[in-house]
């Protein structure tokens, strides 16, 4: 009996290996085995460095190897583990796909990567997918030197390239600028000494003059460029304080830029002020306001200054007094519709010691002619042209 029952239990024990691979097959094809996030995040990384790795940077292979949706996938992961694992931490702290980030630095490869554009227009994608990372952590990366280092010589770098994706590069610019005021231990790694002519040493705010090239960029760069330039204004620091009023000519360049465009208004045929100049007039004539509401005191008071002697006094005043009733008529008319870009309290009194004088006491007849540009924009009231009446 017992050499019978043998081809039984051999016959069985096959049976029932098939059957345990047959279902371990079936569990995988039901129930795959799922990635860690870890193993995701080096699975994107490493066809990045695939790619690179060959030294063709060819565009055809860039896309059929989706190097766009690895990047964008790594960066995904990043912000969704650390949001996710530091959802009810009072202290956040890395976790692991960001660890190995910081670890293999891989924000430095990036950042050169955008450096040297290769294929062309992989610096867009990674400007656009830095601004993500940094704006959308919970927590801030600049602290750590293997992530402010690069994004500083990045910085450094484009601010010195003519050809640079302005929306983009200005976009990351105003995103670490409110990272910096919001967190102002920070400042200190974005500030680098810099020797002038003399030999003598300056502390630059690179992030300051990086904006300031881009302020008359056309449509949103250079919109965001004077808001990123704005909130600079406001972060009460002495180096950058020190360096904006002492070593920029920020101030007679805004006002610069305003008498440009003021010199460059057309003059009104019709009662409509209505033009591209008058615009760009007008967005200049705000910013001015915007920095004299919100600056630093003594930055107010320098460019204060500079509007008085620069514009007021050399510009908009002889603009008025024009002998020519067709000028003195269309420039009347542009400060009419101007006016109410006059809300920071400092600027408006300014405009109406232009117009009117100081006025310590009531004035009588006799004092009526003393203020030459009051007394002529008085007595059009009484012209017969009815549009430098209604302006």
């Amino acid at each position: 009996n017992k050499e019978l029952d043998n081809p039984y239990e051999e016959t069985m024990s096959g049976w029932f290996e098939t059957a345990t691979s047959f279902l371990d097959d079936l569990t995988q094809i039901i129930a795959p085995v799922v990635e860690t996030p870890l193993e995701d995040f080096k699975t994107h990384w490493r066809a990045i460095k695939d790619f690179y790795s060959d030294g063709d940077y060819e565009v055809e292979a860039f896309q059929s190897m989706e190097i766009p949706e690895h990047l964008v996938s790594m960066i995904t992961i990043l912000l969704e583990e650390e949001r996710e694992e530091n959802k009810e931490l009072d202290n956040p702290k890395f976790h692991e796909c960001l660890e190995f980030f910081i670890q293999n630095r891989i924000m430095e490869i990036l950042c050169e990567l955008a450096i040297i554009n290769k294929p062309k227009g992989v610096r867009k994608l990674i400007l656009t997918q830095v601004n993500a990372l940094l704006s959308y952590m919970p927590h801030s990366l600049l602290h750590n030197m293997s992530v402010h280092g690069p994004i500083l010589k990045l910085v450094k770098e484009l601010s010195a390239t003519i050809d640079v994706e302005n929306m983009e590069f200005v976009a990351l610019l105003c995103s670490i600028v409110r990272l910096l005021k919001r967190e102002p231990v920070l400042l200190s790694f974005f500030i680098e000494e810099t020797e002038l002519g003399d030999g003598k040493k300056v502390s630059e705010f690179l992030l300051f003059s990086s904006l300031l090239q881009h302020m008359k960029d056309p449509g949103g760069a250079g919109d965001a460029a004077k808001d990123g330039v704005l909130l600079i204004l406001q972060i009460d620091d002495p180096i950058i304080f020190d360096y904006i009023l002492n070593h920029t000519s920020f101030g007679s360049r805004v006002v610069a830029d305003l008498c440009q465009y003021y010199k460059a208004l057309p003059i009104c045929k019709t009662s409509s002020t209505k033009s591209d100049q008058f615009t760009a007039y007008l967005i200049q004539l705000k910013l001015c306001n915007e920095i004299l509401l919100n600056a630093l005191p003594e930055i107010q008071i320098q460019l204060l200054r500079e509007l008085e002697e620069e514009f007021f006094d050399a510009i908009l005043g002889p603009s008025l007094l024009q002998p020519n009733e067709e000028i003195a008529r269309s420039m009347t008319m542009y400060l009419r519709d101007s006016l109410p870009s006059f809300t920071a309290p400092t600027f408006l009194r300014q405009l109406i010691v232009l117009l009117l004088g100081e006025f310590e006491q009531v004035e009588n007849e006799d004092d009526q002619s003393s203020h030459y540009l009051r007394y002529t924009l008085i007595s059009r009231i009484h012209s017969d042209d009815t549009a430098v009446i209604s302006s």
